[in-house]
């Protein structure tokens, strides 16, 4: 009990210096009666055809501007997580192709910081693009305090993976039904340990034009080390995020359904059809 509370007050700090107060995603937008579509990049995608529709917004993430879908769905919403984004040059090259080919009203939603913002300003020009800007400050502590800044948009599950942005930013659109698609992570299946005791991944996209080949993890992650028992931990991490999301929705007694489409799944947290 005093440990909880000792996290809780830490937490709150933390809060309290890294949020924006008020919250800063403000798109203006509610969801209530219709469906978002979240479309992942994990390769199942492509087993889907998808539409533009009145009842229906998407939502895409990461480099689905790479795909020759973009344009024909004119996704409303488009959200990064990954610091890789603003601060790799492939990563700014992701957002320079975003600004040029948008041609329909869109919001673009991360992660809040000052650096964040001020980086934005100077890659995005597009009279399209809206940038919102969400809160990704974790919580630890007391459930009902976590549940209370969630409420309010000033914090978040760990952020381990864009999808649970996608999620928690669905939530406080008031989205009846949010459906997932291409959101596999079935990334254990494809690790694999090389005699150089680096760690390998294969990890296919739905956008890819050839056979994607095993990689040192460390590479792909553009990190120093990447040791199998901290990325199995952050793995772990991800995946309690959505189970952090499943029981506060179960608290606030929101009328809104998870619903995840994509076959062989590894997220268990959410139904399925």
């Amino acid at each position: 009990m005093i440990q909880e509370l000792i996290h809780t007050v830490v937490s709150t700090f933390r809060v309290i210096l890294h949020s924006r107060i008020p919250t800063c995603f403000r798109p203006g937008y509610t969801g209530k009666g219709k469906c978002l579509k979240i479309l992942g990049n994990g390769k199942s995608l492509n087993e889907n055809v998808f539409q533009p529709a009145s009842q229906i917004d998407y939502m895409v993430v990461n480099r689905h501007i790479l795909s020759g879908t973009y344009k024909e769905i004119q996704p409303l919403f488009y959200v990064i997580a990954d610091p890789f984004f603003l601060e790799n040059p492939a990563g700014l090259d992701i957002l320079k192709r975003i600004n040029e080919q948008t041609t329909w009203k869109m919001y673009l939603c991360l992660p809040y910081s000052r650096r964040n913002k001020k980086r934005l300003k100077s890659h995005i020009s597009n009279p399209y693009i809206s940038l919102q800007f969400y809160n990704v400050c974790k919580f630890r502590g007391i459930k009902r305090i976590a549940y209370f800044l969630y409420n309010r948009q000033l914090s978040m599950p760990v952020v381990q993976n864009v999808l649970v942005a996608c999620l928690m930013l669905g939530i406080y659109m008031r989205y009846s039904r949010i459906e997932l698609y291409g959101v596999e992570h079935t990334w254990t299946r494809y690790l694999s340990v090389g005699e150089d005791n680096l760690v390998y991944l294969e990890n296919p996209h739905f956008f890819d034009k050839e056979k994607v080949e095993a990689r040192p993890l460390k590479d792909i992650q553009l990190i120093e080390e990447y040791p199998f028992y901290l990325i199995l931990e952050n793995y772990a991490r991800m995946f309690k995020s959505y189970w952090e999301i499943k029981k506060y929705l179960k608290f606030t007694k929101l009328p809104i359904d998870i619903i995840n489409k994509t076959k062989g799944s590894y997220i268990d947290a959410f139904k399925r059809s």
